[in-house]
């Protein structure tokens, strides 16, 4: 799917909102996996200027900032996969400071 679908509209809002219209949306991705978002707290408007969908979410990741562990200026960002349970998009500080 990700080689037939194209990003040609305008995103406004939370970066983890936008990750879970391109998975879930029946425009994009429409996947039928379960998807595990971790909330951002930063805002980032962006024309998808016919992107790809999966290229497009991995360079949302590096933007990212957590609502939960992160502050602004102090981030390293988010990691988006892919495992046999669904998709994660989860935040590098929040995944290092689990137990282990």
């Amino acid at each position: 799917m990700n080689e037939k679908v194209r990003l040609n509209t305008r995103f406004d809002g939370k970066i983890s909102d936008h990750i879970r219209k391109i998975l879930t949306d029946k425009n994009y991705l429409a996947t039928q996996k379960n998807v595990d978002i971790e909330e951002t707290s930063n805002n980032y408007n962006f024309i998808g200027n016919n992107r790809k969908p999966y290229y497009a979410m991995n360079w949302l990741s590096k933007k990212a900032i957590s609502s939960q562990n992160q502050k602004k200026g102090d981030s390293a960002g988010y990691f988006f996969y892919e495992t046999s349970e669904g998709f994660k998009f989860k935040s590098i500080d929040g995944l290092l400071a689990q137990e282990k």
